[in-house]
């Protein structure tokens, strides 16, 4: 059974930048994240990214769910059925 992933900070910035990023110094008073004071990521950005992310991976999540659930129907099976198979497949 596939879980939904939960998109973090940590993954947006590795998305936005190729950098290592065991450098990364976050300076709260300009709200920006620097990689040895020479890239910078403004909070906006990551939050757009981390935003645009957790969609996506929102949409896959509930597009494979309801791919297995057409799958099942296909086999005639009725919702007690399904339930018993994976009980979150239903669930709204």
């Amino acid at each position: 059974m596939a879980n939904k992933n939960i998109i973090g900070i940590l993954d947006a910035i590795r998305e936005l930048s190729s950098e290592d990023i065991t450098g990364m110094v976050y300076n709260l008073e300009e709200d920006k994240i620097y990689w040895n004071d020479v890239t910078e990521i403004d909070r906006a950005t990551i939050d757009a990214k981390l935003s645009e992310m957790q969609s996506a991976e929102n949409t896959r999540f509930e597009k494979e769910k309801s791919d297995k659930i057409s799958a099942y129907r296909k086999l005639s099976m009725t919702d007690d059925e399904i339930n018993a198979i994976d009980p979150t497949l239903l669930e709204e």
